[in-house]
């Protein structure tokens, strides 16, 4: 009983089921990619080389190499970069080569030889040199590929083996069948590595489902605190106008310079005020501080009843606060409180107060004590009133798909750049986790606080890492003893056929 047993050859004449055979295979393993098993940010489990090592197994390396090079090129659209498919496509040359020219008949040997010479280095050459990805990030890519090839080639051994895949495809029957030994070889490795990498991809994703609670926590607790701050920034600043309308509805028309003279005190008592004027019912400014726009012009008797906000303002009587807009009293962009001025249940005009949205740095200043934690409160538009690490100066949208793509789970999102030629791990290294919350009713801005994944991702590297080299090692042992308990265990066996 020969362990290593001979590669057979298929017969000259190919007939349509051989064929059919060969394309059905080639089309499981390129599902095999696309249906894949996600670990986490941009690290997955593919199937697809279980089909490529029966293809070589039973086709030759010919034809396994042209169907490893069309079923991995689905890793170049899966982590943007070509460079898997040469990994993979040389695996099955390899494997498909060593199989013809050597004595050593067995895939799942020849595939962990592979990857000990030859396919672990070109990862390090690759995504280490080539895409430097970070050297944490390559390890991990390094031992999941290279336990990810061997399982494939343990399946795969394992169908051709014990399926009657030969007989379905219509292939040479003239081929050894299956030792004594190689079947306790197997069994051995199969009972040693699959349990391990189960658990290991069970403990992975019971790692990802805490992390990811864990983000959604800190985003909630963040959150909070800010939308409380900025409502109570809001209600105080509103107070103010308001206080103003009512002395705007006590004053008596020809008391103007006392109007001025309250405009004068609650632009000097709120620093963050842009403009702050009276108009009457026509919209004409009657009282304003300062009294000049950003080119010396006067803004007394200035109409503004074709402002932002004004008919609505008439009509419902109830304040505002406008988007970021311009307009004749103020060239810079602002943001303008608006509330009415009633008078025995008339409208009399309006106390506004602009708000420069370049002197809204103290919205900054609402950040949590997370450092990672990043907040952009835009107006109902989207445009950007502060960010809390730079400074807004001009009209600026804030758009989430522009530089990249979402993804939506319940009120949090997940957001990855989409840099054309940015491997699919780098983007996810440069992702976000976010929440969207509108402040209230009566101030319709919404806030997004974000949190960098990196962090993040870089623990979860380091606990798969140290998973996958556990895996390593049980593998190597597992192919160690699989070997010494197959020969030992056949030899009695092999020496009484000798004797009888």
């Amino acid at each position: 009983m020969n362990f290593f047993h001979k590669n057979h050859k298929l017969p000259k004449k190919t007939n349509l089921t051989v064929k059919l055979g060969l394309i059905l295979l080639i089309i499981l393993g390129y599902l095999g990619n696309y249906f894949k098993l996600p670990l986490f940010f941009g690290v997955d489990f593919l199937f697809g080389s279980i089909a490529v090592l029966i293809i070589v197994e039973l086709y030759g390396f010919i034809w396994g190499t042209i169907a490893a090079l069309i079923v991995s090129s689905h890793t170049y659209f899966l982590w943007h970069h070509p460079y898997a498919v040469a990994i993979f496509t040389l695996e099955a040359m390899f494997v498909g080569i060593m199989l013809k020219r050597h004595r050593l008949q067995n895939i799942v040997l020849l595939n962990g030889i592979y990857w000990l010479l030859i396919g672990m280095p070109l990862v390090v050459l690759f995504y280490g040199l080539v895409l430097n990805v970070g050297t944490t990030q390559t390890v991990l890519v390094m031992m999941k590929q290279s336990i990810n090839g061997f399982l494939n080639a343990l399946i795969a051994n394992l169908i051709i083996s014990y399926l009657p895949i030969r007989q379905l495809l219509k292939l040479s029957k003239n081929y050894k069948k299956i030792s004594f030994q190689q079947t306790i070889f197997n069994l051995l490795v199969a009972f040693i590595l699959l349990p391990a990498l189960i658990l290991t991809i069970f403990n992975g994703q019971h790692i990802l489902t805490i992390v990811e609670k864990d983000i959604q926590k800190e985003l909630n607790a963040a959150t909070i605190p800010l939308v409380n701050n900025l409502q109570f920034w809001y209600q105080k600043h509103l107070y103010a106008v308001e206080e103003l309308a009512k002395i705007a509805a006590q004053i008596p028309d020809n008391e103007i310079s006392t109007l001025q003279q309250s405009t004068l005190v609650m632009k000097k008592a709120f620093s963050s005020f842009l403009k702050v004027y009276v108009t009457d019912a026509s919209g004409n400014i009657i009282a304003a501080e300062p009294a000049l726009n950003e080119f010396g012009e006067s803004l007394l008797n200035l109409n503004i009843s074709d402002k932002y906000g004004w008919s609505k303002l008439a009509k419902e009587l109830q304040p505002q606060i406008t988007d970021i807009h311009r307009d004749r009293a103020s060239t810079a962009p602002y943001i303008g409180i608006m509330v009415p001025i009633v008078k025995d249940n008339s409208f009399q005009g309006i106390a506004y107060a602009s708000l420069s949205i370049a002197k809204l740095g103290k919205l900054r200043q609402l950040n949590t004590q997370i450092k990672e934690i990043e907040t952009i409160l835009v107006d109902s538009k989207e445009y950007i009133i502060a960010e809390s690490y730079s400074e807004v100066t001009t009209e600026k949208k804030f758009d989430l798909l522009e530089t990249g793509k979402v993804e939506y789970n319940e009120d949090i999102f997940k957001w990855q750049p989409t840099t054309p030629g940015m491997p699919k791990m780098k983007r996810w290294k440069k992702s976000l986790y976010g929440k969207k919350i509108q402040i209230s009713d009566d101030l319709p801005w919404n806030l997004y606080v974000t949190l960098p994944t990196a962090p993040y991702i870089d623990f979860l590297e380091t606990s798969y890492i140290k998973n996958l080299v556990t895996m390593q090692i049980i593998a190597l042992v597992g192919l160690i003893i699989s070997v010494l308990v197959s020969k030992r265990l056949v030899a009695p066996v092999l020496t009484l056929t000798q004797v009888t």
